[in-house]
């Protein structure tokens, strides 16, 4: 019963995950294209390979996608600036030299 539901549902699922590789494929080319992005991301492995590779415990390099948010959430000092905007004005001060 099972293969013959998977049978008549098979074209429907084959059609909805090419459209949901084919939407991955075109953000991932974006991404690639994008030196903005791709600038920020290496300033952000930069400073957590320094971070964390370099740490008491050492040999944590790179980072998970995942986390990518939490550069937002970590706050300096004052509360005036997150990790992200320290790493966007880092990148395009580097850029300007």
């Amino acid at each position: 019963m099972l293969a013959l539901k998977f049978k008549f549902s098979y074209p429907e699922t084959k059609d909805f995950l090419e459209e949901k590789i084919a939407l991955l494929n075109k953000f991932f080319d974006s991404v690639e294209s994008d030196k903005t992005i791709v600038k920020l991301l290496e300033h952000a492995l930069a400073l957590g390979n320094f971070v964390n590779g370099t740490g008491f415990k050492g040999g944590a390099w790179g980072f998970k996608m995942s986390n990518i948010d939490k550069l937002a959430e970590v706050k300096s000092f004052d509360n005036k600036l997150n990790l992200l905007m320290y790493l966007i004005n880092r990148a395009e001060k580097l850029e300007e030299v």
